[in-house]
């Protein structure tokens, strides 16, 4: 919280305004150095809670609870990691970054935790597969965030899709 100007990786220094908007939404890792050369000995794991910006990221992406059929609001739900973050060795577990984050409400987060429930995320297409204690596997497909409206003065009016379920 002082006026020091502080180094941007990759970039160069900048100053101590521009450091501390940066440091807001910051994954913060500890940078391990030896006291007599000022050489750096290690780097300290990384963070187990998501910054702002990756928290909107994946709230806009989700939208809604993860698991299949759940409606429950992003917004409203536990930001979760697919594949555990290890807190005793946070460089061997689940890491925060965004694809392994996801919404999940709390109904749904504890039958993944307690309940034997697996999701894995196909990165190709965004749909996250969910494998039940029975070894089932369901799909809930990706979000389209940007699904053609129908015309505002025909609410009405929706144009049928292939995945449309029949009537």
């Amino acid at each position: 919280m002082d006026e020091v100007p502080g180094e941007l990786a990759g970039y160069g220094p900048i100053p101590a305004d521009l450091v501390r908007a940066i440091a807001a939404d910051a994954t913060w890792r500890r940078i391990f150095t030896d006291p007599a050369t000022g050489c750096v000995t290690g780097i300290g794991p990384r963070g187990y809670r998501p910054g702002a910006d990756l928290t909107g990221t994946v709230l806009a992406r989700d939208t809604t609870c993860t698991f299949v059929g759940c409606r429950m609001p992003a917004w409203r739900c536990d930001l979760d990691h697919r594949d555990p973050y290890d807190h005793d060795h946070p460089d061997l577990g689940g890491q925060t970054c965004a694809e392994n984050l996801h919404s999940l409400c709390r109904h749904h987060h504890r039958a993944k935790t307690y309940g034997g429930w697996h999701p894995d995320l196909d990165t190709r297409t965004g749909d996250t597969w969910w494998t039940s204690p029975t070894r089932h596997r369901y799909k809930r497909p990706a979000t389209d965030v940007n699904p053609d409206p129908p015309p505002p003065d025909r609410p009405w009016l929706h144009t049928p899709q292939p995945d449309d379920p029949p009537f």
